[in-house]
């Protein structure tokens, strides 16, 4: 499945791959990757389940190399403590500073542990990323947290029948472990998150997220290795 966004901002022809190995679906990700594989514009991505080791021992076959562990988090977290700041829904004018927070903050994302992707890039596919909400083109909500006027957190979400789903969420480097995006998730879980459950996924090298929401009363549901494949002469080394 082509990626529209990830093509734009890494220019290359970025892409979604289902993991096989389903027999049904073997051919057509294997053609996929043997027509690609030496085009340095090709950029793919693949995500298998943590407990499926002939999918991963199958994908990285064909040339994919594991980058990341997503760990995902459900239920009814409890009640967040105080935070003496202010939490509120975006607004336009947010947009720079949430951009620029983006760029800095996220550096356990996938594309950051990457060796392939230079930092600066995967810095600019994470401020595009929660940028595309200021142009309605991702997320249903989003909350800022302020201290003293200055925007200091930001919570990118997505709504859907079951769940909220938190898609970034990120605090200045200087407010960490103070209750800043506890105080975030509480806003949203009492406001457009009222009623459902609360998902949440992060990276298994991030150990603050694992641990905020665990506090929260979260529990893993699901855990999925992410791999990247890069097309040119090296994409098999």
């Amino acid at each position: 499945m082509p990626d529209g966004f990830l093509s734009a901002v890494m220019d290359r022809d970025a892409c979604w791959l289902k993991a096989a190995p389903a027999a049904a679906e073997v051919g057509g990700f294997a053609a996929a990757c043997a027509a690609r594989r030496d085009d340095p514009r090709w950029f793919a991505t693949s995500k298998v389940a943590a407990a499926n080791r002939e999918a991963l021992d199958w994908v990285q076959q064909e040339g994919f190399r594991v980058v990341d562990m997503n760990l995902c988090f459900e239920g009814h977290p409890e009640a967040p403590g105080g935070w003496d700041g202010t939490v509120r829904p975006a607004i336009p004018e947010d947009e720079p500073w949430v951009r620029s927070l983006a760029a800095g903050s996220l550096t356990l994302s996938r594309f950051h542990q990457d060796p392939r992707i230079p930092d600066e890039l995967a810095g600019r596919i994470k401020a595009g990323w929660v940028g595309n909400y200021f142009s309605g083109l991702r997320g249903q909500a989003m909350l800022v947290a302020e201290k003293d006027g200055q925007g200091v957190g930001f919570l990118l979400l997505l709504v859907t029948a079951e769940a909220l789903v938190v898609d970034l969420v990120a605090v200045d480097a200087s407010l960490r472990r103070q209750g800043v995006a506890r105080a975030m998730l509480g806003a949203a879980m009492g406001g457009v998150g009222a009623g459902l459950r609360l998902r949440a996924g992060t990276q298994a090298a991030n150990a603050a997220s694992i641990r905020l929401y665990e506090n929260l009363g979260l529990r893993l549901c699901a855990a999925h290795y992410v791999l990247h494949a890069h097309g040119g002469s090296h994409a098999h080394r």
